[in-house]
């Protein structure tokens, strides 16, 4: 029997970097707007850290004539061995962006919840990830 040591993967935080929001116009209470969202994650690999990778998320609502709110965020993650092609295909591309999309996830929501009449609530529905994430150079 062949037992395999259980990969480590820790998610140390997001951080959100930036947040655009524009008001367009204000909608009436009884109006009902259709939010359109988009969710990019990408990768960043530090050369000087094997074990360690970054994952860029840009989130981006918006309803026509309404509001349009774009908020980037970095996620921070390092995992227990050097991250060859099969760890980036079964662990980066699939697991971290769906470890870290509840949290800007949220941050949306609660954002959009605070903004006044500017917007409705903006209710971003879960997320799944497959692909591969396009990697970029820096952060």
């Amino acid at each position: 029997m062949d037992v395999q040591e259980q990969i480590k993967l820790n998610f140390e935080g997001v951080n959100i970097v930036k947040v655009d929001f524009e008001s367009l116009t204000v909608p009436s209470v009884e109006t009902k707007v259709e939010v359109e969202i988009g969710v990019t994650p990408k990768v960043f690999y530090p050369e000087s850290e094997p074990r360690r990778f970054k994952i860029l998320m840009e989130c981006n609502a918006s309803c026509e004539s309404y509001f349009n709110l774009k908020v980037n965020a970095v996620g921070d993650f390092t995992i227990s061995r050097v991250i060859d092609e099969d760890l980036k295909t079964n662990f980066v591309n699939v697991n971290a962006p769906a470890i870290m999309f509840p949290l800007v996830r949220a941050f949306i929501m609660t954002l959009s919840a605070n903004l006044g009449n500017s917007t409705p609530t903006i209710k971003v529905p879960p997320q799944m990830f497959s692909g591969l994430l396009s990697e970029v150079e820096t952060v």
